[in-house]
């Protein structure tokens, strides 16, 4: 006979100056997920959380490697700024903007969009950087981890 543990918990995610980047406490909905099949990420904080601690709230700290890994200089991109195509006609491509590649297909002439989100961290003289690094990546950061419940049901 196994188990399956599901955690429903509250978190606090904050950077190492302790400046909130998100939290779950502004819903009434916990976080669940089900233990050992990697559905929470970073990963390394499924096996930091200790489930006996019903209640209590632990502070979790993740190296950035840990968390979402360093920033890898490789992930930005340096391209034209007539191949960014944005949803709206008018609208100004700006830093911090979030954005989809969308090349030709040369010999169809088709749009084809990639499910990649850049972020776009610097515009200049008619180009922009593209950013595909992850929004948390090179980040020390402090998980405050408040389980609320932990259900368990046997499976055959």
């Amino acid at each position: 006979m196994e188990t399956n543990t599901t955690i429903n918990f509250h978190f606090d995610l904050k950077d190492e100056n302790e400046n909130l980047l998100d939290t779950s406490r502004n819903s009434d909905q916990t976080i669940s997920f089900l233990v050992g099949e990697n559905q929470l990420k970073p990963k390394k904080l499924e096996n930091k959380i200790d489930i006996s601690k019903v209640g209590e709230i632990q502070n979790i700290y993740l190296t950035a490697k840990d968390a979402y890994g360093e920033r890898d200089e490789k992930k930005i991109q340096i391209v034209p700024i007539n191949e960014i195509k944005l949803e709206e006609e008018n609208q100004i491509i700006e830093r911090g903007q979030k954005v989809k590649l969308i090349s030709i297909d040369k010999e169809s002439a088709e749009n084809l969009s990639t499910d990649i989100t850049f972020v776009i961290s610097e515009v200049m003289n008619g180009m922009v950087a593209l950013d595909n690094n992850h929004p948390l990546a090179g980040l020390n950061l402090n998980y405050d981890i408040e389980i609320i419940s932990v259900e368990t049901e046997e499976i055959e």
